[in-house]
């Protein structure tokens, strides 16, 4: 759509179609499925990868995670197989316990 609407045009223009919702039906499916994962990730202290997706959607979710508490996103793979992985990370106010010197280590 993107051709046709260019060809034989000076300025660009960028035609972009949404039928029924789909997009934003997408990104609130993902962002469930993200913190789903998270969720399980923290449960079980181990990481996931997701099945791949586009960068748009790897976006979301990394998005979608950055502020939760306990895990981290990454990407890995190759196009078109690249996927998120979600990793467990220790809470940051869970980190200094155990260290020597605190209180808790023994």
């Amino acid at each position: 759509t993107n051709y046709v609407v260019n060809r034989g045009s000076d300025k660009r223009r960028h035609i972009s179609v949404d039928a029924e919702s789909y997009r934003a039906k997408r990104e609130d499916s993902l962002v469930q499925l993200a913190e789903k994962m998270a969720a399980k990730v923290v449960k079980y202290k181990r990481s996931m990868a997701l099945e791949p997706m586009n960068s748009y959607e790897r976006h979301v979710i990394h998005t979608a995670l950055q502020d939760y508490e306990g895990v981290s996103t990454s990407s890995t793979g190759a196009e078109p197989n690249r996927r998120v992985v979600v990793s467990y990370d220790k809470p940051k106010h869970q980190a200094a316990d155990n260290q020597p010197g605190s209180r808790e280590w023994r």
